[in-house]
């Protein structure tokens, strides 16, 4: 009997042993995966490395609709907020090529949300920012980019387009 007790409790013993050696390896096989499920989701590009600082970033500019002046980032009080980018800075900051030469997108201009079709003439708006060196620059990174307009409209009901303002988008 006791023999048959001992038989029982080295086979018990053994079956516990394989249910943790078991448990351990299922978990060990879960973080190999895991970590290989990481590893291959990165992706390893080196155009990002090539550009340096200046890899995906946008250029935000805001230009008055009604004089076509640019703006840098003026929001006035009482007519809505921009809530990102927090930081737009004054036009006064924004440096001018001395050039007289006026550079455009080569592919165009893109209002992103004009639901009324409405026609603008948005070389006015341009011309006010064209002679940035930021725009030259970005143009200069990604030169078959469309440049996005969007018509900032704050106001309440049907507007007062003095409170309007053309904000800008460009990709590097």
């Amino acid at each position: 009997m006791a023999e048959v007790l001992r038989n029982q409790i080295q086979k018990e013993s053994i079956y516990r042993y394989q249910q943790i050696t078991y448990t351990n390896m299922n978990k060990n096989i879960f973080f190999i995966a895991v970590v290989i499920c990481l590893f291959s989701s990165c992706e390893k590009n080196d155009d990002l490395s090539k550009k340096g600082s200046t890899a995906n970033k946008v250029l935000l500019l805001k230009v008055d609709f009604l004089t076509n002046t640019f703006e840098g980032g003026i929001i006035w009080a009482g007519r809505g907020i921009i809530n990102q980018p927090q930081n737009i800075l004054p036009a006064s900051q924004f440096d001018t090529v001395t050039t007289a030469d006026i550079v455009n997108p080569t592919a165009g201009f893109e209002n992103i949300f004009n639901l009324n079709n409405t026609v603008f003439d948005y070389a006015l708006v341009w011309s006010s920012v064209q002679r940035l060196v930021k725009v030259r620059e970005y143009l200069n990174a990604n030169p078959n980019a469309t440049v996005k307009l969007f018509l900032y409209t704050p106001s309440v009901g049907a507007g007062n387009p003095a409170d309007w303002g053309w904000i800008i988008f460009m990709k590097n």
